[in-house]
C-alpha cells in the first residue's frame, strides 16, 4: 500500500430519498455513499444515489492504470433499505469487463446479500438486472464477528475474526463491524475501517439512547472520523422516536464520549434544506466543537 494512507470522501449524505434542487445545493441531495481509500484498496460504504457520480470518477481514474489490470472495488452495505442501494444499477464500473466488484453485507430474514440485491434489481423493479452487468461479481455474507483484512499483496480481503487474525491486523487495513439493533426491521452494521493507527467509523441509521449509546462510543473510541446519523432535531425526535435515526445532539454526545477527532453529521432528513442543516451544525458544535455537517465533496486524508 503506497504510503499506507487512509482517506474518506463523501458522495451522498441524505437519508430516505434524494432531494436535488437549489435548497440542497450546499450539502447535496444524493443518498448515502461514502468512499474510503485504504492504501490502494477502494472500500465503498453503501450505494445510495451518491455512488453514481463516484462511479464516473472511478472510471476516469482507471484510465491512468494499465489496461490489462483488473480494477477491484469493495462495496460494503450497512443494510439494504432503499436509500442505501438505489444507485447500484447505475454504477458505471459494473458495466466494464476489466472491473471486479466484491460485495459484502448481512443476511436479512434468511436471504443472503446476493438474494436481497437480486430482488431489488429484478426485472419488475429495475431496467438492469445483475446478469446484465459485465464486471466480475462476488457476494459474501458477513456478520458482526467478522473482520476483513485488506493485505498489500492480495486483491480480496481475508475474512476472519479478531481473535484468529494474529499479526494480520498490525500491518494492513482492517474492517470490523458492530451490530446495531436500533433500526427497524433488519438492523444495520456500524462499520469501522482502520489503517496505520487511524480509523473511520460509519454509523448511519442508528438511534441514540437516553444517557448515550455506550456500545457505539466504545466501538468508535479515539476514531479519526465518526460519521453518525443525525437526521432529526430534538423537537422532531419527539414524534419520530423508534424510526431508527438520531438527533445531532445524540451524535455529538457519542463523539464526545468516544473522544473522536472529528464528527460528521450524516443521513440528513430530505425535508431539511441547507439553511436548516447549517443551524443544526452550529448547535452540534456547542456540544462537540469538531462537528461538521456532512456534504458532498467533503473529505479527510490521514
Amino acid at each position: 500500500m503506497a504510503g499506507k494512507q487512509l482517506s474518506v470522501n463523501f458522495w451522498g449524505v441524505r437519508g430516505s430519498y434524494p432531494v436535488p434542487g437549489q435548497g440542497t445545493a450546499r450539502y447535496g441531495g444524493n443518498t448515502s455513499c461514502v468512499e474510503i481509500q485504504a492504501g490502494e484498496h477502494i472500500i465503498i460504504l453503501d450505494a445510495g444515489t451518491g455512488i453514481i457520480d463516484l462511479g464516473h470518477k472511478l472510471v476516469q481514474d482507471f484510465k491512468s492504470q494499465p489496461p490489462d489490470k483488473t480494477k477491484i472495488i469493495n462495496l460494503l452495505f450497512s443494510h439494504t433499505h432503499h436509500d442505501h442501494v438505489q444507485g447500484l444499477p447505475y454504477f458505471a464500473p459494473t458495466f466494464r469487463d476489466d472491473c471486479a466488484l466484491n460485495i459484502f453485507g448481512q443476511k436479512s430474514f434468511s436471504q443472503g446479500i446476493n438474494e436481497s440485491l437480486s430482488l431489488y434489481m429484478a426485472a419488475q423493479f429495475s431496467p438492469i438486472e445483475f446478469d446484465e452487468l459485465t464486471c466480475s461479481l462476488s457476494f459474501t455474507n458477513i456478520n458482526e464477528n467478522n473482520i476483513l483484512v485488506f493485505r498489500d499483496d492480495e486483491a480480496e480481503p481475508v475474512i476472519t475474526t479478531r481473535s484468529q487474525a494474529g499479526d494480520l491486523t498490525q500491518k494492513n487495513a482492517v474492517v470490523s463491524l458492530m451490530r446495531n439493533y436500533a433500526h427497524p426491521k433488519i438492523g444495520t452494521f456500524v462499520i469501522k475501517v482502520e489503517l496505520n493507527g487511524k480509523s473511520v467509523v460509519y454509523a448511519t441509521d442508528t438511534e441514540g439512547y437516553v444517557g448515550g449509546d455506550t456500545r457505539l462510543a466504545q466501538f468508535a473510541k479515539n476514531a479519526s472520523v465518526l460519521i453518525h446519523d443525525a437526521q432529526y432535531t430534538p423537537d422532531e425526535y419527539l414524534k419520530t422516536q423508534g424510526f431508527g435515526h438520531s438527533t445531532y445532539e445524540m451524535a455529538a454526545q457519542v463523539a464526545k464520549a468516544a473522544n473522536v477527532e472529528n464528527l460528521v453529521l450524516f443521513h440528513h432528513d430530505p425535508n431539511h434544506d441547507d439553511e436548516q442543516l447549517a443551524a443544526m451544525e452550529a448547535k452540534a458544535k456547542k456540544i462537540f466543537p469538531n462537528a461538521i455537517m456532512g456534504a458532498e465533496g467533503l473529505g479527510f486524508d490521514f
